[in-house]
């Protein structure tokens, strides 16, 4: 008969664990909210179901789904923002102009802060339930992120493609392994937008230090899991953004 042995990640996410069966449920740890934000391309959604798989959170959900829903309760002239893409939000603002940085990031922040509404709702129901939580999308904006009234391991990080020619490539292997749903022409055709985008969110992160990892890095599960770690063992504090001399988290059994 084959030995059952533990994830190799749990003797490492200790904190992460819930509590032994007939515990004192006051002394549980919190469950874990995972909050990963980024622009297209920038691999969240990859990130968000290996972590999900790694650490068994069942419950993931794109902050485009939250829109999406959103959209079935509103209408465009309600909340026209909703009904564009992240990096063409702009094209709701009442001033005139093009799309220079600051106002495909103004035009995001109306969107995004929309989108918190329902990206709050979601946390509360979760926290409500003590259930671990993954919300991945580009909604997750620093300063905007959700914020429950009950207690939860609340970790943000944001995702970024240092590379510009590797954020292209993305786009054109996504068109393929999609079959052409996820036309690469649209977001190559706004691809200068996409990087302003995520310039605004990296500023906006490292001014409120949440960390950002750099997705077109080597070892960048590892470096998430790490990042996590040190989150619960802090306390829930912000943990200090890693950088290049950081050691990888890795897992190994006991």
């Amino acid at each position: 008969m084959a030995t059952h042995r533990s994830p190799p990640y749990q003797h490492h996410l200790a904190p992460l664990r819930p509590s032994t069966l007939g515990a004192d449920p006051s002394l549980e740890a919190p469950p874990l909210h995972l909050l990963i934000g980024g622009v297209s391309g920038s691999g969240k959604s990859q990130l968000a179901a290996a972590l999900a798989q790694r650490l068994g959170i069942y419950r993931v959900i794109s902050s485009d789904t939250v829109r999406q829903i959103m959209r079935a309760l509103t209408s465009p002239q309600q909340m026209a923002a909703l009904y564009a893409s992240s990096f063409e939000a702009c094209a709701v603002l009442a001033s005139p102009g093009n799309a220079a940085p600051e106002r495909v990031m103004a035009g995001f922040r109306v969107q995004a802060t929309q989108v918190a509404l329902g990206l709050q709702a979601v946390v509360e129901r979760a926290a409500c339930e003590r259930a671990a939580l993954i919300v991945e999308g580009v909604h997750l904006v620093p300063g905007l992120l959700p914020q429950p009234r009950r207690n939860v391991l609340s970790v943000p990080l944001l995702l970024v493609v240092r590379s510009a020619d590797e954020h292209r490539r993305r786009f054109l292997a996504r068109a393929q392994e999609t079959f052409g749903q996820r036309a690469a022409a649209r977001y190559l055709g706004c691809f200068e937008e996409i990087r302003a985008l995520q310039a605004g969110l990296e500023a906006a992160a490292r001014e409120l230090r949440v960390p950002v990892l750099e997705s077109d890095a080597p070892e960048l599960l590892p470096r998430a899991l790490g990042l996590i770690e040190r989150a619960a063992t802090s306390g829930g504090d912000t943990p200090t953004p890693p950088t290049p001399n950081d050691p990888p988290y890795r897992a190994t059994t006991p």
